[in-house]
């Protein structure tokens, strides 16, 4: 009677050891996954962030090559729009005074040409 009590006892013993290993490996796992998850997520937010942070180069690169080359070519066409008039008025003065001297109006054509040239330069780079 004793003995059969006893591994009755064993019995039940072993089998809720068995079905606590179980549940310890089951939750075991799921840890592991949970860790896989959020591992998962990091690396997304890391590539995330990347991505940002490289979308953001390039803008700041657009930017600063559009400060470099295209600001400058402005200021210039303005500064020589700016002479360009100064210089017409300036040639309108000399020419009512005294008809003789042909360079400036020389020198003022080619000015407009460059100006010309300069802004279809910028044109193009508009365009591109």
């Amino acid at each position: 009677m004793m003995m059969m009590v006893g591994v009755v006892v064993v019995v039940v013993v072993v089998g809720m050891g068995r079905v606590l290993l179980l549940q310890e490996k089951e939750q075991q796992q799921q840890q592991l996954q949970q860790q896989q998850q959020l591992q998962l997520q990091q690396v997304e937010a890391a590539v995330m962030i990347l991505q940002q942070q490289q979308q953001l180069q390039l803008q700041q690169v657009e930017a600063a090559v559009m400060m470099h080359w295209l600001f400058p070519l402005l200021m210039k066409t303005q500064q020589q729009q700016h002479h360009h008039h100064h210089h017409q008025q300036q040639q309108q003065q000399q020419q009512q005074q005294q008809n003789q001297d042909d360079n400036p109006h020389h020198h003022h054509h080619h000015q407009q040409q460059e100006q010309q040239q300069q802004q279809q330069q910028l044109r193009i780079l508009c365009m591109q």
